[in-house]
């Protein structure tokens, strides 16, 4: 019970969201031609600036000491958000949405540099009403958003038809991807096509993902932790730039109980 109640203080502080440097060694990854780390693209208002750990908690080590996400132990889910894993001398806490987010990513990068996108069509196009700078955002992107699955057709200035989707957003909200996609092409002039090209891929797989909130099954949950394996280089970090695992040592959370 000590344990539990001292890793949900710590999730409740909720380091994924800060924008400011991660609390550990490990620095985000930098836009680079790999497919991630597109942090600097995204800004986050209105998050709370604040510190994980306070004087008496050693900041946690780096998510590199994990060989295997699968071969954790499973415990359990705090706050319906976070992961509680037990490695061979670690404890491990990931964020179920920050960690599917990177993982879904990573796969929407392989399929569109092999081509490969796979498309959901729509039995009936879901029309959208949006503002006109952001239908002229869409309009500009129209191909680079087919080439991720996402198909629109133009109705009129402030309108636009949603006929196909990646097939990666099934069972999700087209319109919310579509509204997000609209805000990240309207913020996005000044950038280069690569920055564009990561930043359309990433709202598409933040849609995707898990949500924070969500309850998983025990099924569902290690199904996460396999699919985290699949990934080159897990950077421990969503695209957006948030922290997805937090690795303590055994020895230092028997340590917080002066053990």
């Amino acid at each position: 019970r000590a344990v539990y109640h001292a890793v949900s203080k710590t999730v409740t502080k909720t380091p994924w969201l800060q924008q400011s440097k991660p609390s550990y060694s490990d620095e985000p990854p930098k836009l680079g031609q790999d497919g991630f780390g597109v942090r600097e693209l995204f800004e986050f208002p209105g998050e709370q600036q604040t510190d994980l750990f306070s004087d008496e908690l050693p900041p946690p080590s780096s998510h590199g000491l994990i060989e295997s996400f699968s071969a954790l132990r499973y415990k359990g889910q705090v706050a319906r958000t976070v992961l509680v894993c037990e490695g061979k001398d670690s404890l491990v806490l990931i964020d179920q949405h920050a960690a599917h987010e990177r993982v879904n990513f990573d796969r929407l990068w392989q399929a569109v540099e092999n081509k490969q996108v796979a498309q959901e069509p729509l039995m009936f196009p879901e029309v959208l009403g949006l503002d006109p700078n952001e239908i002229a955002g869409l309009e500009k992107s129209k191909d680079l958003l087919l080439s991720l699955g996402l198909d629109l057709e133009f109705y009129s200035g402030d309108s636009v038809a949603i006929r196909s989707i990646p097939a990666i957003m099934r069972g999700k909200s087209a319109a919310a991807l579509v509204r997000d996609c609209a805000q990240a092409a309207t913020g996005s002039s000044g950038t280069t096509g690569i920055e564009r090209l990561h930043l359309m891929v990433a709202t598409i797989a933040c849609h995707s993902s898990i949500r924070a909130g969500d309850a998983l099954s025990d099924d569902e949950a290690l199904a996460l932790l396999k699919s985290m394996d699949s990934v080159k280089d897990f950077a421990g970090y969503c695209p957006h730039g948030r922290q997805a695992v937090v690795v303590h040592p055994i020895s230092t959370v028997l340590r917080w109980f002066g053990r």
